[in-house]
């Protein structure tokens, strides 16, 4: 019985060690891993960003590869999240969203699993020189949870070799084979346009709830225009945009041709470089590729040569599903 009443003691004395030390333990938890990859950080900015590309570089999708997945509807920038469920105990369910995401700077992400406290995680990018610094943290906070703060102690050991392997992943993704860029969720590509004839029709300071319409009833008058006077249209329609209001509607075509029309003028696009965004949707939407673009644009060391246009891939007669409308929006840059 004696030895009983000690073995108690002691497991008491031990557990309010335990607890009194763990009290003055810190309740937030910070890891940091960094590394270096040889390209600019618009490519591992949009490796990370886009989350069907998570387990391309996870190093905890190997822990069960068995496990399932789930995507949200968005799959890339704010709001985008991936669910799993595993059986295995030590990758157990969880949810992982992008909750901040400024482009080629920085990428924010909440990270919930079943039994532990939410946690941040952090990837900030930084370009140096030729090559981008990719700093990886996570942030968590144990509040008043003992064992949370004792656990704590030995995360840095636990995760950060996890770290270490995933950012040596997107290294080597970064690295050995280009990623698909991206705008706002939307490819983009850097493409070189040839010259293009074309015919078209002006339209200024038109009220902003009138621009579909006056598309429309000028994509209707060139089409007759064309038909008519048997030109060959080469390719899809297409604006330029000088301003929110002032636009030129156009329909491209092969050969030499002039007009009577004083309406109906012709042209001609000069070849030139350019970023080509693949958009689909409805045309009211498109203001996110747009907002984005500039800082594209000047992160890749070029400037902008000409207007914006867009070529509309779809016909919205025969398609009335808007999600599948394609729209080219093409940036000219020098």
């Amino acid at each position: 019985m004696k030895i009983l009443k000690l073995i108690g003691i002691s497991i008491l004395v031990l557990a309010l060690l335990i607890i009194s030390v763990g009290l003055f333990l810190p309740s937030k938890v910070h890891i940091e891993r960094s590394i270096v990859v040889n390209n600019t950080p618009d490519v591992p900015y949009n490796l990370i960003n886009d989350l069907t590309k998570f387990n391309d570089w996870s190093p905890w999708y190997k822990i069960d590869t068995n496990a399932a997945y789930t995507y949200s509807e968005l799959k890339t920038g704010v709001g985008a999240c991936i669910l799993w469920k595993s059986n295995n105990t030590e990758l157990g369910n969880g949810k992982l969203t992008i909750t901040e995401s400024k482009p080629n700077e920085l990428i924010v992400t909440k990270l919930e699993v079943e039994g532990w406290d939410p946690s941040s995680a952090s990837y900030f990018f930084t370009k140096e020189n030729k090559t981008t610094k990719i700093i990886w943290t996570m942030d968590s906070d144990m509040g008043y949870n003992i064992i949370g703060r004792w656990f704590g102690l030995f995360m840095d050991d636990m995760i950060g070799e996890d770290y270490e392997k995933g950012l040596a992943s997107i290294k080597k993704i970064c690295e050995e084979k280009p990623i698909q860029e991206k705008i706002a969720g939307y490819d983009v590509n850097f493409l070189t346009i040839p010259s293009q004839n074309y015919i078209y029709t002006t339209d200024n300071n038109v009220n902003a709830n009138e621009i579909g319409l006056k598309i429309g009833a000028s994509l209707m008058k060139l089409d007759a225009f064309a038909k008519n006077n048997q030109i060959v249209v080469s390719g899809p329609p297409f604006t330029i945009w000088y301003s929110p209001t002032n636009f030129v509607v156009g329909i491209p075509f092969s050969g030499d041709k002039s007009s009577t029309d004083k309406n109906i003028k012709f042209g001609l696009l000069i070849g030139c470089d350019a970023y080509v965004v693949s958009y689909y949707g409805s045309y009211a939407n498109t203001q996110p590729v747009y907002e984005n673009m500039s800082t594209f644009i000047l992160n890749k060391g070029k400037r902008p040569s000409g207007p914006p246009r867009e070529l509309y891939l779809s016909d919205p007669f025969l398609e009335k599903d808007t999600a599948k409308w394609l729209t080219e929006i093409v940036f000219p840059v020098q």
